[in-house]
């Protein structure tokens, strides 16, 4: 039985050791569980520093480390619509891409999503040409 146990924990460290984005995972769904639970009624995360409590994309710059970001692709800007009422109630900052904009708003936003730590998506409509 211990060597059973023994094995259990030694193949237990080598997955993590393989899959170290998956123990990553883990540890970010912790760390968002945690902030929702410690959110405070006025939309602050109580009992957190400030750059812990305005958001994971503070919190990364203040650490030095670059956040991580997302661009997220649909065919329907209706979906679009969908997505930003979320980001805005979780405050994470998002830039917009879609085909009512202007070259320039376009540039802009992609600009925005690089080079802004404090804009964490970018959500985009990508439609298929024939």
């Amino acid at each position: 039985l211990a060597a059973a146990a023994a094995a259990s924990a030694a193949a237990a460290a080598a997955a993590v050791k393989v899959a170290p984005l998956a123990a990553r995972s883990r540890g970010d769904a912790l760390l968002a569980a945690q902030m929702r639970r410690s959110r405070s009624p006025a939309g602050t995360a109580a009992g957190m520093s400030g750059a812990a409590a305005a958001g994971p994309a503070a919190a990364a710059a203040v650490s030095g480390q670059r956040p991580e970001k997302v661009i997220i692709f649909s065919q329907w800007t209706s979906m679009l619509d969908l997505l930003e009422v979320p980001l805005k109630k979780s405050g994470f900052g998002f830039r917009r891409l879609d085909g009512t904009m202007t070259v320039a708003a376009r540039e802009r936003a992609i600009t925005d999503f690089e080079s802004d730590v404090t804009v964490m998506a970018l959500i985009v409509v990508s439609q298929l040409v024939q």
